[in-house]
């Protein structure tokens, strides 16, 4: 995890490898079904997906826990299958302050590299994303197995 950029704006930066193409990793990124078994943390389930992959489009992950819920929602920046996505990333934790997100892939054997940036977050919550970057990660991972 590195916290800090050359900017000095607080960010995560996760890398992990995939046993899939880029083009599957891209996918599971945008498409509803799969978004719903993996972009949710610990027990937490997705309780609503919405997107609208384009250019300009939105997109809104709502996680819950039976008990309480979490609202993600942000628009799509970039959308180049299957090398780049960058998105906005607004919730409850960042007190909705616009934050980035950049993925990219690449070939890797026959696996795909994944790197994630998440800057501008808010300094305390750098180890929380962290967290539940990396626990996303590993759910998609399981997914694209």
């Amino acid at each position: 995890m590195n916290t800090t950029t050359e900017s000095h704006r607080p960010l995560v930066n996760i890398e992990r490898v995939f046993a899939a193409s880029p083009e599957e990793v891209f996918d599971a990124w945008l498409d509803l079904d799969l978004l719903r078994d993996w972009f949710c943390g610990g027990k937490a389930h997705v309780r609503l997906v919405e997107v609208d992959p384009q250019v300009g489009g939105a997109y809104r992950i709502v996680m819950s826990d039976g008990e309480r819920e979490w609202d993600h929602s942000g628009t799509y920046l970039e959308l180049d299958r299957p090398r780049r996505l960058v998105f906005t990333w607004h919730t409850p934790s960042t007190n909705f302050k616009e934050t980035l997100v950049t993925v990219t892939l690449e070939g890797d054997g026959d696996g795909t590299r994944l790197r994630l940036r998440h800057e501008s977050l808010p300094a305390d919550m750098v180890e929380a994303h962290h967290k539940g970057w990396a626990e996303l990660l590993e759910k998609l991972a399981m997914t694209l197995a």
